[in-house]
């Protein structure tokens, strides 16, 4: 089984479609992107779009991280000063770029294993998200089993409908 592991795109569309085109030569069985899609390019949501368009399973980079938490820090290690505020520019024009392109993932995961019982996306949180994943997760175990959930966010403690 042939495998394609890529990382650290960081918005470059050219670098991108460059892989794509080595992947269509090589013809892997599976890929998958181990994190940074945005960042520092101009490019960001057409990235984002053309691994959504192949369904490409995606880890989150530290800076993918900071996008997420629409935070003014990406989680570089910068050194100086002048890096750190040019960090900053950057992924304040990447968070501005991107809004509208952001999916929110609510999985339910296994502990044990760390197998991925269920998951939802939804373009922002809210209780149908929530309410499909807890469904498909309760459809996806065994009869008689007793889970014990549990989140960190609190969101969905506070909706009227939970």
């Amino acid at each position: 089984m042939k495998i394609a592991l890529f990382s650290d795109i960081h918005a470059n569309l050219p670098a991108l479609e460059a892989f794509f085109a080595d992947v269509e030569i090589h013809k892997p069985d599976a890929i998958y992107f181990l994190g940074d899609l945005v960042g520092y390019n101009i490019w960001p949501n057409e990235v984002i779009d053309e691994i959504r368009k192949r369904g490409i399973p995606t880890i989150t980079g530290n800076y993918d991280f900071g996008i997420g938490r629409h935070s003014d820090d990406c989680g570089c290690a910068y050194k100086t000063d002048e890096d750190k505020a040019m960090g900053k520019i950057s992924i304040s024009y990447t968070n501005e770029i991107v809004k509208d392109k952001k999916l929110c993932l609510s999985p339910v995961i296994e502990l044990f294993n760390g197998g991925i019982i269920s998951y939802s996306l939804s373009e922002s949180p809210n209780f149908k998200q929530i309410s499909a994943m807890l469904q498909g997760a309760f459809k996806n175990m065994d009869t008689g089993a007793r889970p014990i959930l549990h989140s960190d966010q609190g969101r969905q403690y506070q909706m009227k409908q939970y």
